[in-house]
């Protein structure tokens, strides 16, 4: 049991590890000056549409 535990701890961990950094990824695309030009678009002009 206890093994198993770990491995699922184990791959629990990576996988919320990844998942954090996908979201901060994410989250300095909008904000880093590399890509100043995607942050005005965001979801703001799929509401436009309509």
């Amino acid at each position: 049991m206890l093994e198993r535990t770990s491995v699922l701890d184990v791959v629990r961990a990576t996988l919320l590890e990844s998942a954090i950094q996908e979201g901060l990824a994410a989250r300095n695309a909008y904000r880093s000056p590399r890509t100043k030009k995607r942050t005005t678009r965001k979801i703001e002009p799929l509401v436009e549409k309509r």
